[in-house]
C-alpha cells in the first residue's frame, strides 16, 4: 500500500507493479482508473528515497559472478557484485553490501561489499548479522575509538575542590555476575543527628563527553546499548564504559549524586543533588 502524503486513502499496489520498490520506500505512483466497489489501486513509477540501502546475506562467487544471497522476508531478488566490489568477501561468508543501482530494467539490484562479516555459523559473525540485519550498529568507527582513548580519568586536586568528596563513605555497587558496566553505586553513613545519610551515584559521563563531540554524536544515533544473549554492545566506547565511567572496587570516580538524609522509618527529611567524588569499596552482585 502506498500511504499518501496528504493522509489520504490507503493506495494498493500489487507486488507486480511494485518494480523495484521496497517496503518503506518513499515513492511515486500512478493510480489506476478507480472500478466502481474496490479501493484505489496504482503502480510504482518512480523510487523517490529509500528507506534501507544495505542488506546482509552469504556471498555466493563463481567464476566470474558474484551475488549476495539475502533474506526473502528482506529482499526477494539477490544482489549481484561485481567482482572488483567484494571488498575481499569469499564465497559462503556473510557480508552486508550496499544497493548502488537498481531500476526497473534490471530484475536484479547491483551492489558492493561494504563489509565481510565471517563465515556462516561464527558466533561472531551471526551475532554481527543480527545487529547489522536491523540496522544497529556492530563496531565503532575508528575516529571514535580514538578520541576516547585519548580521554584521562581526570581526577585532579583542582577537580576535587569543586565536588564533595565522599571517597571516604561506605559506598558499593551492585550488578549481575558478568556485568563489565558499574554504573551506579550506593553509599550510607549515620549522621551527627541521629539520621541516615544515602548517597545515589552514577558515573558523572558528562565530565568526558561534551556536547557536539565525535563521541557525543556516535552516542546520539546509538540512543541505548544493545544487550545481545552473550554480549553488550554499548552506546559509549568500552574504555568510557568499562574503564573510566565504570564505578569499579577501589578506584576513585567522578560522580553525579543524589544524597538524602532519612530516619530509622525510611521517612526522606532532606536531599541534595551534587557532583561527587566517591570510592566503590566493594562490588556485589
Amino acid at each position: 500500500y502506498l500511504v499518501p502524503d496528504d493522509g489520504g486513502e490507503l493506495v494498493f499496489v500489487a507486488e507486480r507493479s511494485m518494480g523495484c520498490a521496497l517496503n518503506g520506500d518513499r515513492v511515486r505512483v500512478l493510480l489506476y482508473p478507480r472500478r466502481k466497489g474496490h479501493e484505489p489501486e496504482g503502480e510504482v513509477v518512480e523510487v523517490i528515497e529509500r528507506a534501507k540501502t544495505e542488506f546482509v546475506g552469504v556471498l555466493e562467487v563463481k567464476n566470474s559472478l558474484a551475488s549476495l544471497n539475502v533474506d526473502r522476508k528482506q529482499l526477494v531478488h539477490d544482489i549481484f557484485i561485481p567482482l572488483d566490489k567484494l571488498k575481499g568477501g569469499k564465497n559462503g561468508q556473510k557480508c552486508v553490501a550496499r544497493i548502488v543501482e537498481w531500476d526497473d530494467k534490471s530484475k536484479n539490484p547491483i551492489g558492493e561489499v561494504v563489509d565481510v562479516l565471517g563465515y556462516v555459523g561464527d558466533n561472531n559473525t551471526e551475532m554481527h548479522a543480527i545487529l547489522a540485519e536491523f540496522g544497529l550498529p556492530y563496531k565503532y568507527p575508528e575516529d571514535v575509538e580514538a578520541a576516547a582513548d585519548k580521554i584521562d580519568a581526570g581526577i585532579t586536586p583542582t577537580e576535587i575542590k569543586k565536588r564533595i568528596d565522599m571517597r571516604s563513605v561506605c559506598t558499593f555497587t551492585i550488578d549481575p555476575r558478568d556485568a563489565k558496566d558499574f554504573d551506579d553505586a550506593l553509599s550510607i553513613r549515620a549522621t551527627d543527628d541521629g539520621l541516615w545519610e544515602i548517597g545515589v551515584h552514577i558515573a558523572d559521563v558528562t565530565h568526558y563527553v561534551t556536547e557536539g563531540s565525535i563521541i557525543d554524536k556516535e552516542a546520539y544515533r546509538r540512543a541505548t546499548s544493545v544487550y545481545l544473549v552473550d554480549r553488550t554492545v554499548p552506546m559509549l566506547p568500552e574504555h568510557l564504559c568499562n574503564g573510566i565511567c565504570s564505578l569499579r572496587p577501589n578506584e576513585e570516580k567522578l560522580a553525579y549524586s543524589v544524597i538524602f538524609r532519612m530516619d530509622d522509618f525510611a521517612d526522606v527529611k532532606d536531599y541534595t543533588i551534587a557532583r561527587t567524588v566517591i570510592k566503590s569499596d566493594r562490588r556485589f552482585t
